[in-house]
């Protein structure tokens, strides 16, 4: 599967950067991403009502991130467990430095 961000839009917080972006798996958009960077969970808000297929790949990638154990990022010198918010933080890394995507899901 391929996933990509558009509509970036980012602001220096209190507490480090502000992000929202529009997250798509395999060129379909399946979900806004808030991140108001005051150190709180970020939001996701899916397209759910505007398609069932933006729907099943949202819920294909959650259920695969839950299942996909922890990981060692090279790049990041860690071994961490993969959580939605920060799978979009390492995505717009990847973006923003021009890196190949280092994340692996079980299946997809």
């Amino acid at each position: 599967m391929k996933y990509s961000l558009m509509n970036i839009k980012t602001a220096p917080s209190r507490n480090g950067y502000s992000m929202s972006c529009t997250f798509l798996i395999d060129n379909v958009e399946v979900a806004d991403f808030v991140d108001i960077g005051d150190g709180s969970e970020p939001s996701f808000y899916t397209y759910r009502y505007k398609s069932n297929r933006a729907q099943l790949l949202y819920e294909q990638w959650t259920d695969e991130l839950d299942n996909t154990p922890e990981q060692y990022i090279a790049w990041m010198g860690h071994i961490i467990k993969v959580t939605k918010s920060l799978f979009i933080d390492i995505l717009h890394a990847c973006i923003v430095k021009h890196k190949h995507f280092p994340l692996e899901l079980k299946s997809l």
